[in-house]
């Protein structure tokens, strides 16, 4: 079911994103929904921990490693997240398998009003990706990777189970609450997690010490957790469960983020 009243916004880089009323929260950045996923959790996310996990080389068009990483994120929402994610591993032979936990999953009919860009994605990540593999994306293909997002969008959610599940590549959505289900949902060895809740002070139980730790404990070390916000007290609070903590450049409209590495 959708959270209640939800309407759709344009953005400035011509991508739309939802807005919950009630919250008065959007989903993604005002400033640009598809940049800001490009660059929050593909370039400072997925391509910076391969490089540093020996996954992908700066020099490589290919993968380096042919087992499969993790990727946990927290808050599906819209999916464009994990349809990047599997975009890039498409691109560069990379075997990965991928859980979203989501409390409020969108139904599909969503799909057909959500625009993201998909005409201009070569111009969206030259945009942000600092000249790193600049024909990742093409232009001028909506309708391939149209088709492919909403694949994904569209994979059925499953029920929370009373074990992690043992997954092969792809994608796995899961309906259900972090803060309860948090062990059952993550696997051990995580080595990237996209950490995509509210704003802090629309959620501020999902940004806590405690929960932030019980995430540590099921990363891999050398793993990272990348989210949008550079909030002082989540920097804190990730600093306190044991990670080290990067405030970097953020994506465009935002002067800072955070990484959080487990080192």
């Amino acid at each position: 079911m959708n959270p209640p009243n939800i309407e759709i916004l344009p953005t400035n880089d011509g991508s739309v994103t939802l807005f919950l009323t009630d919250m008065e929260e959007t989903y993604h950045s005002r400033h640009g929904a598809m940049r800001e996923s490009m660059y929050v959790y593909l370039r400072a996310g997925v391509v910076d921990a391969l490089m540093a996990l020996g996954f992908l080389s700066i020099d490589s068009i290919s993968a380096l490693k042919k087992e499969r990483f993790r990727v946990f994120e927290m808050g599906f929402g819209t999916g464009l997240n994990a349809w990047l994610l599997d975009e890039l591993c498409r691109s560069f032979g990379l075997n990965y398998s991928y859980i979203g936990i989501e409390k409020y999953p969108l139904v599909t009919e969503f799909s057909e009003r959500m625009e993201f860009g998909f005409a201009a994605m070569g111009v969206h990540w030259r945009s942000v990706n600092g000249g790193f593999w600049d024909g990742l994306f093409a232009d001028g293909v909506a309708a391939t990777y149209r088709g492919r997002w909403n694949e994904i969008f569209e994979i059925g959610y499953e029920k929370v189970i009373s074990r992690v599940p043992v997954i092969g590549s792809g994608i796995k959505k899961v309906s259900g609450d972090v803060l309860v289900d948090l062990e059952q949902v993550m696997p051990m060895d995580t080595e990237l997690v996209f950490w995509d809740a509210f704003a802090p002070k629309k959620q501020p139980e999902l940004w806590t010490v405690d929960l932030f730790a019980r995430v540590w404990q099921r990363m891999r070390q050398g793993g990272l957790l990348v989210t949008y916000t550079a909030n002082s007290q989540v920097r804190r609070n990730l600093l306190t469960a044991g990670f080290v903590v990067e405030r970097i450049t953020g994506p465009p409209g935002k002067k800072h983020m955070l990484r959080a590495w487990k080192d």
